[in-house]
């Protein structure tokens, strides 16, 4: 998506049959794929309509026939929409010139002033460079996310050029700091999100109430959450760092149904029992919301979210 003035130099770049190189920890089983893929869409986005129990969701922005790097600033970045919920496990970027040693660094957000969810050391070489995330990395369906190369300026030989991409709507080429690279609408690359069957949820079970009952319990106490997924899906089941969540709102009228049973417990945590193949989230509450009323959600990585309501004393 096109925005801004531009400080980066670039040219054409020549068509020819160019062959993935490999370097370092890049690998090439999704070369083939990729390559095919661009040959037939234009700024695509693979699985936006993909069936719910799609294992793998390819999001690839063809390179055009344009080359270039930066005359000022240090990295270079895109940032993208997540088409699925799940996984992203790989990253690819396609290079039209040259190689170098750099790092590859993933944001939260919009631009490199997000929380940073992966980083690794690479090597990039001419062709279409694909890097397995060493931390991989929770992504949601409509979510903004970004990645940077710390090194993308040109040098007196100019011997890293990145190949420009089509104008991909769900995102835009950014510079250091998050200044728009918009000589070119964007960098072309591919991303593969990984993603998670629907759970069958159901839930809650007592103690707590489902919506619209309103669940009452004293403020420092640990609330046992329980649910069942269908199964043991293990522990890493949530969504992102954080949930779930409690957001406090406006205490309204209605029914209201006290927490029976409370645990022992310093902390929150999560624990699955296969007898009776219920989840179980101790909640921890705080005890400075006691006269608060909110909402605990449950962020799931199959993109969904469950929630019920609490009025704490």
């Amino acid at each position: 998506m096109r925005a801004g003035a531009s400080h980066l130099c670039g040219e054409p770049l020549p068509v020819q049959n160019r062959q993935r190189s490999v370097g370092g920890n890049a690998r090439k089983s999704n070369l083939a794929r990729a390559l095919a893929v661009a040959l037939v869409v234009s700024a695509s986005v693979l699985g936006s309509a993909a069936p719910a129990n799609a294992a793998e969701v390819t999001i690839v922005n063809p390179p055009t026939t344009g080359r270039g790097c930066d005359d000022n600033n240090v990295s270079l970045g895109q940032s993208f929409t997540a088409t699925a919920s799940g996984t992203l496990t790989e990253l690819g970027i396609f290079i039209a010139q040259g190689s170098r040693d750099t790092t590859l660094t993933v944001y939260a957000g919009v631009g490199p002033n997000g929380a940073v969810l992966s980083s690794q050391n690479v090597s990039l070489t001419e062709g279409l460079d694909v890097f397995f995330l060493p931390t991989p990395v929770r992504v949601s369906a409509g979510g903004s996310y970004s990645f940077a190369i710390a090194d993308g300026t040109c040098t007196s030989g100019g011997d890293l050029l990145v190949s420009f991409g089509q104008d991909y709507a769900g995102g835009a080429a950014f510079r250091s700091g998050g200044e728009p690279a918009s000589l070119f609408s964007d960098l072309a690359f591919t991303a593969v999100i990984q993603t998670v069957d629907a759970y069958p949820f159901t839930g809650f079970f007592a103690p707590v109430d489902n919506t619209p009952i309103v669940n009452t319990a004293k403020s420092g106490s640990a609330v046992p959450v329980k649910f069942s997924l269908g199964g043991d899906r293990g522990l890493d089941i949530f969504n992102a760092p954080g949930s779930p969540t409690f957001t406090v709102t406006s205490c309204t009228n209605g029914d209201t149904d006290p927490i029976e049973t409370v645990v022992a417990a310093s902390k929150s945590g999560l624990s699955y029992d296969p007898v009776t193949g219920l989840y179980t989230y101790v909640w921890k509450t705080g005890k400075d919301l006691a006269g608060t009323c909110g909402t605990l959600k449950l962020n799931l990585n199959d993109g969904s979210n469950h929630s019920a309501k609490f009025q704490l004393r």
